[in-house]
């Protein structure tokens, strides 16, 4: 696995986040076999007879957890074939399945609503897992990130290596992209 960043050399960022049209280039790079991208909206998690919380939250591809090797310790997460959609899938962590909802086996397919919209449940993450930091609630990523702009620099990225391929070859790749791109 490895994690993917634009570099901004004028401001001197070599780890800058990396722009949705990059990162779809980045993705159909051959050294991958294939690369999550994901960002941290701002949600508000309101539920009937509870206070409102705000809720460590990123709108991730749907590809996120078959490229980390990691499933649903319930539920069946988000549908397998779709990179995003506009629909309205989310997966919770362990945490806040137990801390809120008191390990709630029936928690799946019931709607929580964020930020004022219905999201069901497809699945709670294993215990301590919460990749990349904190998390408690896996958005489905909604919308198509070819249709964004270059110089929009939101999205935190993980790429799993192609087989037989290398690290070196996979910055090499890179490389000579991010050469591409800043001509």
């Amino acid at each position: 696995l490895v994690t993917l960043w634009d570099a901004n050399h004028e401001k001197g960022l070599a780890h800058d986040p990396i722009s949705p049209v990059n990162f779809m280039d980045y993705r159909a790079l051959p050294v991958f076999k294939d690369a999550a991208a994901w960002w941290r909206p701002s949600i508000n998690l309101v539920d009937p007879g509870l206070d409102p919380v705000r809720i460590n939250t990123i709108e991730v591809s749907r590809n996120l957890f078959e490229i980390l090797g990691v499933r649903p310790q319930i539920g069946s997460g988000f549908p397998s074939g779709t990179f995003y959609d506009r629909g309205d899938t989310i997966v919770i962590s362990d945490r806040l399945w137990r801390t809120r909802y008191s390990g709630d086996p029936a928690i799946i397919g019931r709607q929580l609503n964020l930020n004022g919209e219905a999201n069901t449940v497809a699945g709670v993450m294993p215990p301590r897992f919460n990749y990349p930091d904190d998390v408690d609630i896996w958005q489905g990523l909604q919308w198509d990130l070819t249709q964004h702009s270059r110089g929009a620099h939101f999205m935190e990225a993980v790429a799993r290596l192609a087989d037989g391929k290398t690290i070196e070859e996979a910055q090499s790749a890179c490389d000579a992209l991010a050469l591409r791109l800043q001509k």
